[in-house]
């Protein structure tokens, strides 16, 4: 149901620090936290001894120490201390993860670790560059990773789910869905839209530019696998050419989104919404992502309400219609990868 050969975000840098965190990522329990120089860990969070998770325990120094019978393991996974014997048996480790820190994610690698190459993690480095500026969050979906993937690659449902939020225009916008690769996206432009003082976009506008007219909206929703959505969305003064970069005329967002999988049935949203502008309005920063939380809040009722109902109908299937061509080419590619990993096995 995963593909393990990937890496995958498991926390933002922010959430890992001096305290353990534990985290179930494509259904293997892990266990991670910062030593203190500043390096992460990432280990199976299961001690050899007895089975307890290790998150139930607690740090010393640079050793995460079992809750039950006080076994120490280092960052690498090996036994350094037993309390009761000076003796360490060699079997006596737990397995840790490949871990890279980037983009102000933390990344690891599930599957085979000889594939593992860092130059393979994605370029998010609208996260930690200069000229972009934003604030990240995340949280805990009980639904299939692969449904929160159709709903980020088909932003018609923004008019619906999100009305309080957004236009009416968007779900109208003809959309226009291409494949390169392993790469699929969906492009929509909308018609000129009026300036409302709910709209997101045009008090973005408005606080960034100064701008209360008309303005066209447009969204390109870019997925790449394992479970990447990347929403490059952005303003557009009515009058003025599209695409545009000009700050005095536009603005723009590069919103991006981890979908990644827990359980067959819950998977970790990850996201954070870098912009090119107003980079030094603090106030905005906080307020864009507290709007982005409660706008995936609604996001999240609808998609578990969507699983519950797919467990309680195994015989119903879906019927599509024409803005899920994007999500149907992304499922696709992600059916591809594991029909390939399972040939590979046999």
């Amino acid at each position: 149901m995963f593909i393990q050969n990937a890496w995958y975000p498991v926390a933002h840098s922010k959430e890992i620090g001096r305290k353990i965190l534990a985290r179930r990522i494509c259904d293997k329990p892990l266990v991670m936290f910062r030593t203190h120089d500043g390096t992460v860990a990432i280990l199976e969070d299961l001690c050899c001894h007895r089975l307890l998770p290790l998150s139930h325990g607690k740090l010393n120094g640079d050793n995460i120490v079992c809750g039950y019978h006080g076994m120490e393991f280092n960052a690498a996974g090996a036994c350094v201390n037993i309390p009761c014997q000076e003796r360490i048996n060699p079997n006596a480790k737990v397995k840790s993860y490949p871990t890279v820190e980037r983009h102000n994610f933390v990344w690891t690698w599930i599957g085979d670790e000889s594939l593992a190459n860092s130059d393979e993690i994605p370029d998010f480095s609208w996260n930690d560059s200069s000229e972009w500026r934003g604030d990240s969050a995340s949280m805990l979906l009980q639904c299939d990773y692969r449904l929160l993937i159709d709903n980020l690659l088909d932003l018609s449902h923004e008019s619906y789910v999100h009305w309080r939020w957004e236009y009416e225009e968007i779900a109208r916008a003809p959309i226009k869905t291409t494949q390169e690769g392993e790469t699929v996206t969906v492009s929509r432009v909308s018609e000129p839209m009026e300036y409302e003082e709910w709209s997101n976009w045009g008090n973005w506008m408005k606080r960034a530019i100064g701008y209360q007219g008309p303005f066209y909206r447009f969204q390109h929703c870019i997925f790449t696998k394992p479970c990447f959505v990347i929403i490059d969305s952005g303003a557009i003064k009515k009058g003025c050419e599209y695409p545009n970069s000009n700050l005095e005329e536009s603005i723009r967002g590069k919103m991006i989104n981890c979908a990644v999988p827990s359980t067959p049935t819950s998977c970790w949203h990850l996201f954070s919404w870098p912009r090119n502008y107003a980079l030094d309005d603090h106030r905005l920063t906080a307020d864009i992502i507290k709007i982005l939380y409660d706008v995936f809040l609604e996001d999240v009722e609808v998609l578990e309400a969507q699983q519950r109902s797919i467990l309680e109908n195994p015989d119903r299937s879906m019927v599509s219609i024409a803005v899920d061509a994007g999500p149907m080419k992304a499922r696709r590619i992600i059916e591809q990868n594991l029909d390939g990993a399972k040939r590979a096995a046999e």
